[in-house]
């Protein structure tokens, strides 16, 4: 159940894409709470240069979710009363869901703390793929004020249902499949492209700058070869005006079924080519390419990815080396195509492929 849970609730945790977010919102400042009010949870994680790049997400009560990057701090009013927080961020993939239990009362703040520590404690970065030991911790007020001095504040908490996946329209065979196996679209029944493609939208991939190009990689090459299957009408009725709007706007510089039927995928990738250059030289470039992946099952992508891993000096070899293993435990395609690939390298190569693997 919370396995389910996670997967429709981190759709983009679960593609395994390392998502660079950077703390721009205000300072921490410390606000009185009287003593018959109800009580605020602050959730916070300390800055550190393990995964410093990485945005990781959290429910609170499974019905709350917010996202932490590195440095960052949310605070959310809560009732008296126990709670519960779960962490599915890109850490987790290989462990149960990390979870927290709290108990809040009248007039005192609860401080929660999400640390990533290796399991020597040595916060280095991935180039030796470490074991990570992330840990909850409830700290008390005074430390907390202490942790938080630089902390900035995150985006706003967003209710889960009222990120808009919005499912009694939607065939609830695909809804079943949907929160089992949400990351990879080639893999659905093409009869199912309008009903993947409204729940995309529907969890806000088009509005957030961290997912922007995923969704319109999708939009774009998901469709290519679906046709027949997609009925434009019929996507446009399911979604909002503000979400009719917000696709519109995105499809101004990228191909659309709905737009040009008779678009390539060459044509595709050339609008693209910002994003999905050969060159894989920064985590927006590796996402794009897992984006392309996931809408087709193209080798294409893991081709790159691997040949930037062995031969490109400028890689961004963290990205590679973080992504590909989860995906691949996710997905027997993306291992299969990995041995492939390794079959007729040199055991230098073979060797440094390895770390590749799923572990």
């Amino acid at each position: 159940m919370i396995k389910h849970l996670t997967k429709l609730l981190f759709l983009m945790a679960a593609l395994s894409i390392s998502t660079c977010t950077t703390a721009s919102g205000p300072l921490f400042m410390q606000e009185p709470i009287l003593l018959d009010a109800d009580p605020n949870l602050y959730l916070y994680r300390p800055s550190s240069e393990l995964m410093r790049y990485a945005k990781w997400e959290f429910a609170i009560d499974k019905d709350i979710v917010v996202n932490l990057s590195n440095g960052t701090y949310v605070k959310v009013p809560i009732k008296p009363g126990k709670h519960e927080i779960l962490a599915a961020g890109y850490a987790n993939v290989d462990q149960p869901p990390l979870i927290i239990q709290f108990e809040a009362t009248k007039g005192k703040n609860n401080y929660i703390k999400y640390e990533m520590k290796t399991k020597h404690g040595v916060l280095m970065g991935l180039l030796d793929r470490p074991k990570f030991n992330n840990l909850f911790s409830e700290v008390a007020e005074s430390q907390a004020l202490v942790d938080l001095k630089e902390a900035r504040l995150t985006t706003l908490p967003q209710r889960k249902y009222e990120i808009g996946y919005r499912a009694d329209d939607l065939n609830q065979d695909f809804v079943k499949d949907f929160k089992r196996n949400s990351n990879y679209f080639y893999k659905f029944e093409p009869q199912y492209s309008v009903d993947y493609m409204v729940s995309i939208v529907r969890m806000n991939v088009f509005s957030l700058p961290t997912t922007e190009n995923l969704g319109q990689i999708l939009l774009s090459f998901g469709l290519i070869g679906k046709e027949k299957f997609f009925d434009c009408n019929v996507f446009y009725s399911k979604l909002s005006a503000e979400e009719k709007k917000l696709v519109d706007s995105k499809r101004e510089n990228h191909p659309f079924i709905c737009r040009n039927p008779a678009f390539t995928s060459g044509s595709a990738l050339d609008s693209f080519a910002q994003v999905l250059s050969v060159q894989i030289n920064d985590y927006r470039t590796a996402d794009a390419h897992w984006a392309w992946f996931s809408a087709t099952g193209d080798t294409e992508p893991l081709k790159r990815l691997i040949d930037n891993y062995l031969y490109n000096s400028k890689a961004c070899i963290n990205c590679i080396e973080w992504s590909y293993p989860s995906n691949a435990r996710q997905n027997e395609d993306v291992e299969n195509y990995l041995l492939k690939y390794m079959a007729d390298k040199s055991d230098l190569e073979k060797q440094k492929l390895t770390k590749l693997l799923p572990k």
